[in-house]
């Protein structure tokens, strides 16, 4: 506590009253080249005092408890395997909460300053120190979920199998090595399919942003000035595209196991290849839309007739090797996608195989696989969980380096994370906060 003018001044108090000045201050003193309105502020407000419930990470805290549950539950050979997934959840655990105690210390400045940004608008300078809190994340949450959540899927999928192979015996056990070959292979042919899918995509957007130049130019070469409106028309058009794209980014970047199915386990990692390569795309999609306006941009600024035949010529060329390389790569695409096709369906009878094979015994839903269930439910939805509000926030912090606008979806996410870390962590991070700015 501080004494001054004969009043106690708790900690909360001196901060906002330290940060309403400073806000003055600067407001005063600098021109503000980006502003919000009202809406964006009560955006805000609402994030922070409607908080999401993470109910699924109560569950995530407590699986020390549930293996221990189903250690009682589970035969012999099983236990080492448990112990693996125990330590395992243990390290990752603590990990998280130290993690999290960093991010949140990094993200309520963040958020304190941007609720002052909201409120007068931001310059260069608000810029580039939000950019420096965002640089000083370093802590790769999604990684981090991603590794334990294989290694607790190898350990789940030994338990499985065991089982498994007690109620079917060597057909069981035929049917899960075929069952491993097959993700192998899978995965070879995915990795095969996702880089010539990427390549044609390229060479196809490629394709037709030279098309268009090539039409621009011909245009130009009778009406300059009328060619320049339709592309100055063409490039509003592209950026209006940019959200579309980024939502599927998003689209991929949160995507989750939506409905538990039987022997889900077995489609895991699959359902992880298949996100990452889906995000993988969406994401070279909309680099080459940014290229593309930055392109269309520097056409703008391109003004001679004579500079426009240069370019003209030189596109003409680089079309035809374009357009002969697509044919190519089209005849290559079809028979991966054949194979990854064929694997995919063998990979999905299999397992269908070991499911009926697990039904078809009286014992197939006792507490042994109902607890191996619960285990793998809590920590594949924890996983999702951590991974998905991590993704966002990732995300909308990169596009503020481009678009001030993002503020305040940056916000909301950053508010989005704070509440899921302290309630993983019992802390009251967001508390503080709306004390401090007065919420």
């Amino acid at each position: 506590m501080m004494v001054r003018n004969g009043f106690f001044l708790d900690y909360v108090s001196i901060c906002r009253c330290f940060l309403f000045k400073i806000d003055t201050l600067v407001l005063q003193q600098e021109r503000l080249p980006f502003s919000y309105n009202k809406s964006d502020l009560d955006q805000i407000k609402y994030v922070m005092n409607t908080p999401q419930n993470f109910s699924i990470l109560q569950a995530f805290k407590n699986v020390s408890g549930t293996i221990n549950n189903a250690t009682g539950n589970l035969p012999p050979e099983s236990i080492p395997h448990l112990q693996k997934l125990a330590i395992s959840y243990a390290q990752t655990s603590q990990t998280f909460k130290v993690g999290f105690a960093d991010a949140c210390a990094v993200l309520s400045k963040f958020v304190i300053k941007s609720w002052l940004i909201l409120r007068r608008g931001m310059n260069q300078r608000d810029k580039d120190s939000l950019i420096n809190l965002k640089n000083q994340l370093n802590i790769d949450f999604t990684n981090i979920s991603s590794e334990f959540i294989e290694t607790a899927r190898s350990s789940l999928i030994n338990i499985f199998s065991q089982l498994f192979i007690e109620v079917g015996g060597q057909q069981a056990k035929d049917l899960l090595n075929k069952t491993q070959n097959l993700e192998i292979q899978l995965e070879e042919a995915s990795k095969e399919l996702v880089n010539i899918t990427s390549q044609l995509s390229a060479v196809d957007g490629d394709i037709d942003s030279l098309t268009y130049r090539m039409q621009y130019y011909d245009k130009a070469a009778a009406d300059l000035q009328a060619a320049q409106r339709e592309l100055k028309a063409k490039l509003n058009e592209l950026q209006q595209q940019v959200p579309y794209y980024q939502q599927l980014v998003k689209k991929h970047r949160d995507s989750g196991r939506k409905v538990r199915r039987t022997g889900f386990l077995f489609f895991w990692r699959r359902e992880t290849i298949q996100i990452d390569n889906g995000e993988k795309i969406a994401k070279e999609n909309l680099d080459r839309l940014y290229e593309r306006i930055d392109q269309v941009k520097r056409s703008l600024r391109t003004q001679s007739k004579t500079s426009l035949t240069k370019e003209k010529n030189k596109i003409l060329k680089i079309l035809q090797q374009k357009r002969n390389y697509q044919k190519i790569l089209q005849s290559k695409y079809q028979p991966i996608q054949l194979r990854y096709d064929e694997l995919d369906r063998e990979f999905n009878s299999t397992v269908s195989l070991l499911n009926q094979i697990s039904h078809s015994n009286e014992h197939a839903q006792n507490q042994a696989t109902e607890s191996v269930d619960q285990l793998s439910d809590i920590l594949r939805a924890a996983s999702d969980t951590i991974i998905s509000v991590s993704n966002k926030l990732n995300s909308s912090l990169e596009k503020l380096e481009q678009f001030p606008s993002a503020l305040v979806e940056a916000v909301s996410d950053a508010t989005q994370f704070i509440c899921m870390a302290d309630q993983y962590s019992n802390s009251m991070v967001l508390d503080d906060i709306k004390r401090i700015i007065n919420l």
